[in-house]
């Protein structure tokens, strides 16, 4: 198992190439992908390396799982163990304030019990939503991989309560210098490490959100 693959991925480059020094991997992984054998590989991580995007297809030897946020059942369930039961009134919103985030829902819950005594409503009678450094260290070490377009786009769309379509978008940042690839790349990749969701509408136009944990630190560190 190759646990956190990124960390030998270059910074600031979404096309999964290595840091200088790391691309020997890139053969290992081609070799593995290619050739006959009974072992089994298994990359975790926010961006594939260069090879796997090559090689990973539903019907190949090499595949590609990217992992949602929770589903509301699911969720629930989540709450449940950390003791607030279905019955409980506001787990609706508080599921909603944080996306189905697993793990920021779990600091929020040790959050409720330990500060508010399982009391939900009291903890989202607060103007801001609480984040945990632990969750905040996790997202700086995730933004540090990111490229400053990537960065600028979720400003953009982190900006006011207004979902953001993709002419908006790219409107806005090839006024910016930035070639229409290149913005169309920069979403690809966010959307690929969970920074950003792609809405289901009834128009022919892709709409872009974000979850209120991302917004939160984002807004919190760049505007």
């Amino acid at each position: 198992i190759f646990d956190e693959i990124e960390a030998i991925l270059s910074p600031g480059d979404s096309s999964g190439s290595y840091r200088e020094g790391y691309e020997n991997y890139g053969g290992l992984l081609k070799q593995i992908g290619q050739q006959r054998h009974k072992g089994c590989l298994l990359l975790t991580g926010r961006v594939p390396p260069l090879e796997i995007r090559e090689l990973a297809n539903l019907r190949g030897k090499v595949r590609e799982t990217q992992l949602k946020g929770l589903e509301k059942d699911e969720a629930k369930k989540l709450l449940e163990d950390n003791g607030f039961p279905d019955s409980k009134q506001e787990i609706g919103q508080l599921i909603a304030s944080y996306g189905a985030h697993p793990l920021a829902l779990k600091m929020a819950a040790k959050t409720i019990n330990n500060c508010h005594n399982g009391n939900i409503g009291e903890f989202l009678g607060g103007s801001s939503l609480f984040m945990d450094d632990y969750l905040v260290a996790l997202l700086d070490k995730e933004f540090r991989y990111l490229s400053d377009l990537n960065i600028e786009i979720l400003k953009y769309i982190a900006v006011g309560d207004e979902n953001k379509s993709i002419g908006k978008l790219i409107k806005n940042f090839q006024s910016s210098y930035y070639l229409r690839t290149e913005i169309q790349q920069s979403l690809n990749n966010l959307l690929q490490r969970g920074l950003i969701d792609k809405l289901s509408t009834q128009t022919d136009e892709a709409i872009f959100t974000i979850e209120p944990v991302i917004k939160k630190y984002v807004n919190k560190r760049f505007n």
